[in-house]
């Protein structure tokens, strides 16, 4: 179920006919967030989390993030924001499996994070100036990119060590 609904959320968000030119971070970030979800009398609630994989050798975002957060492995705020398809998916130093738990984890915090009320409204706005036709860039510059991201950066590191 979870991989099946990765693979729509991606597809969905990527598909030229909905919204061209959504960066990476935020396809694959909302991608993987949409698959974390748990079912509680049939209904699935979104936006949950596992912590770890039980009895399983497959390391969860979750761990993942932790572990880049404690060898600084997680790229400068900025940088992951800009990064194109192909840098964000490099297999160095499994910089993809980074990238994307940050991603995921950054997608959270934009949606829950109490600390950054805004979150939501940069979150939707995003979506919306490239839906409208802006460029990912412009919708950056509009949005995410007004605001000083070492701060912001701060915070979601604050949040993403509490998870």
């Amino acid at each position: 179920v979870r991989e099946g609904a990765a693979l729509v959320a991606d597809l969905f968000l990527r598909a030229d006919v909905l919204c061209p030119g959504l960066p990476i971070w935020f396809r694959l970030g909302v991608a993987n967030y949409v698959t974390e979800c748990e079912f509680t009398d049939g209904k699935p609630k979104i936006g949950t989390y596992r912590r770890v994989n039980q009895g399983s050798p497959i390391v969860t975002r979750f761990e993942r993030l932790k572990e880049s957060l404690r060898s600084d492995a997680c790229l400068p705020l900025n940088s992951l924001l800009t990064l194109e398809d192909k840098e964000f998916m490099d297999p160095t130093n499994n910089r993809e499996q980074v990238n994307t738990a940050h991603s995921w984890s950054f997608v959270h915090f934009l949606l829950h994070d109490k600390e950054f009320p805004d979150g939501k409204k940069l979150f939707t706005q995003l979506f919306t100036d490239v839906r409208a036709g802006l460029t990912k860039e412009e919708a950056f510059a509009r949005g995410l990119g007004r605001l000083d991201l070492r701060k912001v950066e701060a915070t979601w590191r604050a949040f993403a060590e509490k998870m």
